[in-house]
């Protein structure tokens, strides 16, 4: 997920944004009263509209005595309203509840753009790529596919998988290995047949269509199990040296 954090300005006590002193600082010879009556707007419609904005909106605690406060307190009334049943901080005729601190545009975002997001952030980090398959070409219905185009379609998203996953997890790629992994041509898909290379595997268009099918997981299961066939085969090779092969 990608948090956004906007930049906040920090002053210092007595220096505005350009770390000059402000105009309402104390200075050596003058007064607090001075430096008020310097700035003619600090107690006029700042203060007049705020005035307005308490009583206006009632949001703000009335000034009770002590005397008062302690009988309120005793019956269980809100030191605002009078009433029963909650405390002041909950009084529903007052306004002073403020928004959870932290509060980000992200919170904002439903399930399906925060996703959108951090695919995006992954896209841009290089972590893996984005694509978009159009339904048109694959129509979740449709279980035949039969035309050239969509087979086409079909193998290069295929071939991006593959590609975006290398190394895989069987591939050998210290440096004096005799092939690289990461050749470009490393992968190829037949319609019908396949040069025999030594290692290849059968994939049916039927599989491909379901939407659990896992590319990556697959082939690695594939090369796990021709693996495991070389490790049995070269053993019993040295098995029949052993008992076949007389010692010099």
């Amino acid at each position: 997920m990608m948090l956004v954090f906007h930049p906040c300005k920090y002053f210092s006590r007595g220096r505005n944004n350009s770390g000059e002193p402000a105009s309402d600082s104390k200075t050596p010879g003058t007064s607090k009263v001075q430096s008020q009556n310097s700035n003619p707007n600090r107690d006029g419609p700042r203060g007049s509209s705020s005035s307005q904005n308490k009583s206006a909106g009632g949001s703000f605690m009335r000034k009770l005595s002590a005397d008062q406060k302690k009988k309120l307190r005793e019956d269980g009334k809100c030191f605002h309203c009078e009433q029963t049943g909650h405390l002041f901080k909950d009084c529903p005729q007052c306004n002073l509840k403020k928004p959870p601190v932290g509060l980000r545009a992200m919170d904002l975002l439903s399930p399906a753009e925060a996703r959108l997001a951090a695919l995006q952030e992954g896209h841009e980090f290089g972590l893996y790529g984005v694509g978009v398959i159009d339904s048109d070409l694959w129509p979740a219905e449709c279980r035949d596919v039969s035309t050239a185009e969509v087979r086409s379609d079909i193998k290069s998203s295929l071939l991006d998988v593959l590609y975006q996953a290398v190394p895989l997890a069987l591939d050998y790629i210290e440096p004096d290995a005799e092939f690289s992994p990461f050749t470009p041509d490393r992968f190829e898909i037949y319609d019908n047949g396949c040069v025999d290379s030594g290692e290849y595997y059968l994939l049916s268009y039927d599989d491909l269509l379901l939407p659990e099918f896992d590319i990556i997981r697959w082939v690695h299961e594939q090369k796990s199990g021709h693996f495991d066939e070389m490790s049995r085969g070269e053993d019993e090779i040295r098995a029949y040296e052993r008992d076949v092969i007389p010692s010099p």
